[in-house]
């Protein structure tokens, strides 16, 4: 059984930093990651914004991978089921076995959640995505809807504008993003918001030929045409795995100012943990300041 001094669950921005971090301060670091590509939700975005150089996403991950790998990180893929404490180490069980260390750094991320409506599982791949820069080029002078009214689905409408012929944000309660994307959206007239609707059903035979909303104010439900439905409503904390280990609230890890857990040498960084501001550049703040305290505890 593979023993280490700091074992980070979750291959995101977060994770990564806190990989590099913690090798550079000399401990014996893995990251285990349950799927093949590392980056998490980041990887998809096309362009950074708030960072010194622009870059897309994948460039940034991209970039912590090669200096995670040069600085002798162990990089393991498989998923996590069980975390013990067992004779003062951390035993991390995996369907395909298990891994000791001193400090567990929980950085798994979010999932983004679904609609949840009819027509949406149906339509995956042929209609409804969730990455506006993998699928964008796939509806070249098409109608498409965005649902949501936050920064990311701000960010996705931006994106499609560039290729689509028209955009509509389906918004519950008017937009929510960052005043400069509002103010940009708002000069783009590829995009037009439709505040204080929701969707209910996506319709199409097989493909998306539209969906059906409710307008919150009349009740009303009218079908808007479209090829292509991209929702953007949040995220869910990957935290299943740590609910019977660690405190949590409302499916979030509870941490100190140390990012430290209930449970002495667990700690917990980005969109896993409670009170994450959803901002990249604190993900890489918390994944250097974690591996620093987990370093010293």
């Amino acid at each position: 059984m593979a023993s280490f001094d700091i074992l980070i669950i979750g291959g995101g921005v977060a994770g990564l930093t806190a990989s590099v971090e913690a090798v550079t301060l000399g401990k014996k670091t893995a990251i285990l990651e349950k799927l093949p590509m590392f980056g998490g939700q980041i990887a998809n975005v096309e362009m950074i914004e708030g960072l010194e150089v622009r870059a897309t996403g994948m460039m940034l991950v991209m970039n912590l991978m090669q200096q995670s790998m040069e600085r002798g990180v162990k990089t393991i893929t498989g998923e996590v089921s069980t975390i013990a404490s067992v004779d003062g180490k951390f035993l991390v069980g995996t369907p395909d076995g298990g891994y000791t260390a001193d400090s567990v750094i929980v950085a798994s991320g979010g999932s983004l959640r679904t609609l949840r409506v009819p027509g949406e599982d149906k339509f995956i791949g042929r209609g409804v995505s969730q990455c506006a820069s993998c699928d964008g080029p796939l509806y070249q002078g098409d109608d498409v809807i965005v649902v949501g009214g936050g920064d990311a689905a701000a960010q996705e409408a931006l994106s499609l504008s560039n290729v689509c012929r028209s955009v509509t944000m389906i918004c519950r309660s008017g937009l929510r993003a960052r005043s400069h994307y509002v103010g940009r959206i708002e000069a783009n007239k590829a995009i037009s918001v439709m505040s204080n609707h929701v969707v209910l059903e996506i319709l199409g035979e097989g493909r998306v030929s539209g969906v059906r909303v409710r307008n919150l104010e009349n009740n009303s439900e009218p079908v808007i045409a479209c090829t292509g439905v991209f929702p953007f409503i949040g995220s869910e904390p990957n935290s299943a795995f740590v609910a019977d280990c660690v405190a949590l609230e409302n499916g979030y890890v509870v941490t100190d100012g140390r990012f430290e857990s209930s449970v002495p040498g667990i700690f917990a960084v980005g969109a896993v943990r409670k009170g994450y501001s959803g901002q990249l550049t604190d993900a890489l703040l918390e994944g250097r300041s974690v591996a620093a305290a987990a370093c010293v505890d």
